[in-house]
């Protein structure tokens, strides 16, 4: 880690000021790869190609990926969703059948 200190000034520290040393420095850094991100995002974003989903400035920030979780995406099962309609749209007819709302075509 670079902290711009001499070896003297790093011997002498306590550990607290070690510590608040190491949170100033990944400030600054996330600081850092925020602005690049936001720039990163900017052309990304409006170019000829878009994303989509568009990106965001946390795309383009080493720091965040180890936090971030990439859920595989779910796959559609069209079939299913076909019955599951077809199932809600008997039940709504069948519904208003019951209360003499819609005639049934001969």
């Amino acid at each position: 880690m670079v902290l711009g200190l001499t070896d003297a000034e790093f011997f002498n520290l306590t550990p607290r000021q070690f510590q608040l040393l190491q949170s100033r420095h990944k400030e600054v850094t996330t600081h850092q790869e925020l602005l690049f991100g936001i720039l990163a995002t900017t052309m990304a974003n409006f170019s000829m190609g878009r994303p989509d989903p568009p990106r965001i400035p946390s795309d383009f920030m080493p720091s965040e990926w180890s936090q971030k979780k990439h859920e595989p995406k779910k796959r559609r099962n069209k079939k299913k969703e076909a019955q599951n309609f077809t199932d809600a749209a008997r039940r709504l007819v069948g519904a208003l059948q019951a209360q003499g709302k819609v005639v049934r075509a001969k």
